[in-house]
């Protein structure tokens, strides 16, 4: 399995950053353009979640065997993450609904001072449909 791993503060800047590491990953694994969109989606959404919620530094894992990419995104907050079911008209944005509806599936491990958040997403190599 292909591994690449990024850490990155609880700065605004740190999605972006985060997106062109995984971009260039991507690449050099070879997923196809029709995956892509989806890997990125969720690592950004889960990076963000960090910044926004957590509040702390990050580390950044994702691997990649081919036909599915395995993101693990970890913090040091010891809240556990909640997907919302319903959501009001001021909330800004669908974060975990998302995440799960773009995964063929996603958790959370509690870990000693903080947590894992994971995702696996179809990241298919090649270029064929």
């Amino acid at each position: 399995m292909a591994e690449a791993s990024w850490r990155f503060e609880p700065q605004i800047t740190a999605p972006a950053g985060i997106r062109r590491h995984l971009t260039s990953a991507l690449n050099q694994w070879g997923v196809a353009p029709r995956d892509r969109d989806d890997v990125m989606f969720v690592l950004n959404e889960l990076v963000t979640n960090v910044i926004e919620h957590a509040g702390t530094p990050g580390e950044v894992h994702v691997g990649h065997d081919g036909e599915v990419a395995v993101i693990r995104v970890i913090d040091f907050s010891p809240d556990i993450p909640r997907l919302r079911l319903s959501m009001s008209e001021h909330e800004p944005a669908c974060g975990l609904r998302l995440v799960a509806a773009l995964s063929r599936n996603w958790g959370y491990v509690v870990l000693p001072g903080g947590k894992t958040v994971w995702a696996e997403v179809q990241a298919r190599s090649g270029e064929a449909p």
